[in-house]
């Protein structure tokens, strides 16, 4: 199995594709590693940003128990306040100056303040995924209700962040008029650029992209 106070990306998608799965136990397994995840990491933002996306998949799963995807919904949220100010176009007068292209875009938490690049779909993915309609509107019931209402108050922040959010992921997807100036434009059209000062597509921005679109269908 797969440490996850040392490996927490891989054990975070292992125990989102285990939940999926929904044999007897897989679910417990995943709340257990989940919360070892947030436990180890709840002063590193830097890593639990890194793991955002599978546990925010792993939030959506109906076999987890609600209180760990309120837990994780919580944090996510967390996450996403603390990168509200690091998105272009979320204050114009703080990015002033920067390229039209990149609004939506977020700056990684460390690292060149004019690097951005598609790298951050993966965050705003994460960002909208850990929040569909039932969790955003509060649909819960007991005890856990309070805290799935909590964990979800992100939302009417957040759609605004995803629409910026789809922005830039159109502004970096190969598609007319540009990419007839790329290399091999038919197999590049319809992918996402890794960045706008290149036409190389890496499968992970496209796949990004793909999750950030799937999901900002299902906001309120």
């Amino acid at each position: 199995s797969i440490d996850p106070t040392v490996s927490p990306v891989p054990a975070a998608f292992a125990a989102a594709a285990s939940a999926a799965l929904g044999a007897d136990g897989n679910a417990a397994e995943a709340a257990r590693i989940a919360r070892a995840i947030l436990a180890a990491f709840h002063d590193r933002p830097g890593t639990l940003l890194q793991t955002a996306l599978p546990l925010a998949l792993l939030a959506r799963q109906s076999a987890l128990e609600p209180a760990c995807a309120a837990e994780i919904r919580a944090t996510i949220a967390s996450l996403a306040e603390q990168l509200a100010a690091q998105q272009i176009g979320a204050d114009p007068l703080a990015f002033e100056g920067m390229p039209a292209d990149l609004v939506g875009g977020l700056f990684p938490p460390s690292g060149p303040r004019m690097r951005v690049d598609s790298e951050c779909l993966r965050h705003a993915a994460a960002f909208a995924f850990a929040f569909p309609k039932t969790a955003a509107t509060g649909a819960a019931t007991g005890a856990v209700e309070g805290a799935v209402e909590g964990a979800a108050k992100a939302p009417a922040a957040l759609s605004l962040a995803t629409r910026r959010s789809l922005r830039f992921l159109a502004q970096h997807t190969a598609d007319d008029p540009w990419v007839g100036g790329f290399r091999h434009p038919e197999a590049l059209r319809g992918l996402v650029r890794a960045s706008l000062a290149t036409d190389d597509c890496p499968p992970e921005p496209t796949i990004y992209g793909l999750l950030l679109a799937v999901a900002a269908l299902e906001q309120p």
